[in-house]
């Protein structure tokens, strides 16, 4: 995350989950996605790299982020691999096509698509 959390000094969040408002999360969601974005074309740059060479990865909040912004991408990434996330925009579009991003998630609460879920 980009942002320090309050409830753990040492720790970054990408949004305040204390507040259990979907609205709220789904808006300050939208935010981050959009810093993100911004890194991910940074790297991209950089490195001269496609999103096909980039697996998105991450653990809870980051988990969230890698799903939602690796599912909503124009254009797909390798990979996403999650750990103990979920999909925080629940009415988002899946994208059904065979280049669709693989997602390996553990301990998440997806039930969709193709992925490998232990």
């Amino acid at each position: 995350g980009h942002q320090p959390c309050p409830i753990n000094p040492t720790g970054y969040q990408w949004f305040d989950l204390t507040k259990d408002d979907p609205k709220y999360i789904l808006e300050e969601t939208i935010k981050a996605e959009n810093i993100l974005n911004q890194f991910i074309v940074e790297v991209k740059n950089e490195y001269s790299l496609q999103n096909n060479k980039i697996c998105l990865s991450g653990f809870s909040q980051g988990c969230m982020m890698s799903i939602n912004v690796g599912i909503i991408s124009e254009e797909e990434f390798n990979c996403i691999v999650g750990f103990s996330g979920k999909i925080i925009d629940q009415e988002i579009k899946i994208k059904d096509k065979p280049d669709a991003p693989k997602l390996i998630l553990k301990n998440s609460n997806i039930k969709f698509g193709r992925f490998s879920h232990f």
